[in-house]
């Protein structure tokens, strides 16, 4: 067998063998009686503490119910002597206010007869101008008629002459509309006979240029025939045909038009459509079609320019314009036109007697209003005198003796004392209050440690039972022990070496994060890092505070007992736990703003004694219920009752 499987056979048996010892102890350590009383110990008393942190909230919400009843009762006794005060007040106030509205009643009195003898004076002065405006308004009245029915003589005459023109453009209009309905022709129509004539013309173009012309020169009395018909001047041929030659025979001739040419139809065609084209228009010729269209056009020109000049006469119509005509000659006929009087003159007078009149309404209205007002004012002043009356009579009977006074001052004095004690009792139990949810972290932390130890115990035994298998299938292959004593040390130095870089790695991470806490902390967690770190340091130092410094966010004092230390002169189990918490309160505040981090702790607490180790426990516990927290440690006696769960590494040989 070779050096290399050797080795590796080595290395597993001595991994196998130091796996077991270490389960077997562990087991022994988890299992041993004191252990498990420890446990159960623990467990009792953070079940205890629980229940008596429970207990303290209970006697502390009692405690605000009674400050409460004690503040309700003291205001109530302060409310009672504030109304025995206020009625004594209020009677004083109602005698006074009695004397007030006699003397106001008496004036008002006075003023009411003043303000009805100048209601009584207003009044004739307005009859007297009301008068005189209505003579004004008959006078004025009477020469506006006139002078509208000189405007309507004037209106009548234009109106007539108006209707005289509408009805003569009337009947132009309707002589041009009869004159274009005669000349029945449309463009369309004029249109469609120059194309029909134009069509026409150019197939008896096309016609003449395929013909034939055949000019004679005879020297005898003979004659060529066609159709039997002699031919005497110049012969055009647009088709075959067939001339008899007397004397000679028969002559053919053919212009070359092809048999299935249909020009003539089309030109029989092209006459029909002209034709029927001219009809339409009413006419024989195309010009004429045109003609008819130039005379039908200036009729109905002449039929719009007529509506629009009756239109400008008689915007409504002719029958408004009638009526119209006819409503001012109403107006006109039987009214004295002559007005007889200046109307300026007579429209300033009556505006003098109107304003006049006007004034006098004015004045009148306001005397019947200040009258009004003085007889209100009268009433009133008389129902204040009575109301005071009333109020002091009132007041009188409600007005409490200086024996309910004294009495009402002695339950207010009752009543403070009441509620200072109320008050001392309450702050008493809340500044002796412990931390419950710290009480329930413990709880959980002592209930987790349990259930752990008994998992652990059952997970050690299996884990012996399987190295045991292991060493027994390999216990013949005698490795040497100094091969086994130096693969150890290599794997131990390994080890060392992948904590050490670990560790490198966590501190550089760690100081990333701490410069930038340093620099956030200047701006906003100067405050949130105390109020985090408050319920962590009183779970190992109750009323203990924790100073920072201003600039780095350091710890720098611990005050406890009313003494201050420097951080230099702590133990250092004390600061080693005081960076442990103040690195939770950092994380806690990471979890506030929803930027979770994990926690880790690599062989922390080494200087911790096992009370203080116990209480970082619970506060590790109580900040485990947010956020992640990895403790990495090879001391598991001590953290055995860390509770949590735990990280198993098992190293498996190959082959």
């Amino acid at each position: 067998m070779r050096e290399g499987d050797l080795a590796r056979l080595a290395a597993a048996l001595s991994g196998a063998l130091k796996d077991r010892r270490e389960a077997e102890r562990q087991r022994r350590a988890i299992d041993a009686p004191e252990a498990q009383a420890e446990r159960e110990a623990a467990l009792r008393a953070a079940r205890a503490a629980f229940r008596a942190a429970e207990d303290h909230a209970g006697r502390v919400a009692r405690a605000v119910q009674a400050l409460r009843l004690a503040e309700l009762g003291a205001a109530g006794a302060a409310r009672d002597l504030q109304v025995l005060v206020a009625q004594g007040e209020r009677l004083a106030a109602a005698v006074a206010a009695q004397q007030q509205a006699a003397g106001e009643l008496a004036r008002r009195a006075g003023v009411a007869t003043e303000a009805r003898g100048e209601e009584a004076r207003a009044a004739a002065a307005l009859v007297a101008a009301s008068g005189a405006a209505a003579a004004a308004r008959t006078r004025l009245q009477a020469a506006q008629r006139a002078e509208l029915a000189a405007a309507a003589a004037r209106r009548l005459a234009d109106l007539t002459d108006r209707l005289d023109r509408a009805e003569g453009f009337r009947a132009r209009q309707e002589q041009a509309a009869a004159r274009a309905a005669a000349l029945t022709v449309a463009a369309q129509q004029v249109v469609a006979a120059e194309s029909a004539a134009a069509e026409h013309a150019r197939l008896v173009a096309q016609a003449g240029a395929r013909a034939l012309e055949l000019r004679f020169a005879y020297d005898g009395p003979a004659r060529a025939l066609l159709n039997g018909a002699p031919v005497e001047a110049p012969l055009r041929l647009s088709s075959a045909a067939v001339l008899d030659l007397p004397g000679l025979g028969r002559l053919t001739v053919d212009p070359g038009a092809r048999a299935e040419d249909d020009l003539p139809a089309r030109l029989s065609a092209a006459e029909a459509g002209l034709a029927r084209a001219l009809a339409a228009c009413g006419a024989d010729t195309v010009t004429a079609a045109r003609q008819r269209l130039a005379e039908a056009d200036a009729a109905r020109e002449a039929a719009r320019q007529a509506g629009e000049l009756l239109a400008s006469l008689a915007p409504a119509g002719l029958e408004a314009l009638r009526a119209e005509a006819a409503k001012a000659a109403e107006v006109a006929g039987g009214v004295e036109t002559d007005p007889g009087e200046d109307l300026p003159v007579l429209e300033a007078a009556q505006r003098q007697a109107e304003a006049a009149e006007s004034a006098a309404a004015v004045a009148a209205a306001a005397a019947r209003a200040a009258a009004g007002a003085a007889s209100d004012a009268l009433a009133r002043a008389e129902a204040a005198e009575q109301a005071a009356a009333a109020a002091v009579a009132a007041a009188q009977a409600e007005a409490a003796d200086a024996g309910r006074l004294a009495a009402a001052q002695a339950a207010v004095a009752t009543a403070q004392v009441a509620l200072a004690e109320a008050q001392q009792a309450h702050a008493a139990l809340v500044a002796a209050a412990p931390d419950l949810q710290t009480a329930q972290a413990g709880l959980e932390r002592a209930e987790s440690a349990v259930v752990r130890a008994a998992k652990d115990s059952g997970d050690l035994a299996r884990r012996v039972a399987e190295l045991d298998g292991f060493i027994r299938s390999q216990a013949d292959l005698g490795i040497e022990e100094e091969l086994e004593e130096v693969r150890g040390r290599l794997a131990e130095a390994r080890a060392r070496a992948a904590r050490r870089e670990g560790e490198v790695r966590a501190l550089t991470r760690l100081r990333e994060a701490l410069a930038a806490a340093r620099i956030a902390a200047r701006e906003a967690y100067f405050g949130p890092v105390r109020q985090e770190l408050a319920p962590l340091l009183a779970i190992l130092h109750d009323g203990a505070d924790l100073a920072l410094d201003d600039r780095s966010l350091l710890p720098v004092s611990l005050t406890r007992g009313g003494q201050m230390e420097p951080l230099e002169i702590l133990s250092g189990g004390t600061a080693e736990q005081i960076a442990i918490l103040t690195r939770l309160a950092f994380a806690r505040l990471f979890v506030r703003s929803g930027r979770t981090v994990p926690i880790i702790l690599d062989d922390a607490l080494v200087h911790s004694d096992d009370d203080r180790i116990e209480a970082m426990f619970t506060a590790l516990h109580r900040v485990a219920r947010d956020q992640q927290i990895l403790v990495l440690t090879c001391r598991q006696r001590a953290f055995a009752s860390l509770g949590g769960a735990r990280a198993e590494v098992r190293i498996t040989a190959a082959g």
